[in-house]
């Protein structure tokens, strides 16, 4: 009679290799540098078709690099469903916190260095034929 073979589970542990203060500072500054980027290529008319292709390269950069020294995750459900898991909530709330931190720095910065004139929208795609429903300076 044949036995059942094993199962192994495994369990991504939030922030198993960082010290929480150095993944903290990591977090933040992968959301600023996306921010950055975001309203750096936006609001220039010339490249803001790309925003999208720009981004996707960043966030394939961030996981190439990032993600083997961190256990950095970019979707908040696995993150939440791996501390869920193995009932560790020491380091969840980075996860939640620190992005939007780091997002909301890099605006700040961006209108503080440029000023509110240099933002053309908030919306991200103007190359098509919807309308846009913000106070727009696109073109």
């Amino acid at each position: 009679m044949a036995s059942k073979p094993k199962t192994i589970t495994a369990v991504s542990i939030p922030c198993c290799t960082l010290l929480n203060e150095s993944r903290k500072r990591r977090d933040r500054l992968n959301a600023f540098y996306q921010m950055t980027m975001v309203l750096n290529v936006s609001n220039r008319m010339n490249i803001a078709r790309y925003t999208g292709l720009i981004a996707g390269a960043l966030v394939a950069t961030y996981i190439i690099v990032e993600s083997p020294f961190s256990g950095m995750s970019m979707n908040p459900a696995r993150t939440f469903g791996s501390a869920f898991n193995a009932r560790i909530w020491n380091s969840l709330w980075i996860y939640f916190t620190a992005p939007p931190l780091g997002m909301l720095l890099a605006a700040e910065g961006y209108l503080r260095l440029k000023g509110a004139r240099s933002v053309l929208c908030a919306k991200l795609h103007h190359h098509n034929h919807q309308r846009c429903i913000f106070k727009c300076n696109f073109g």
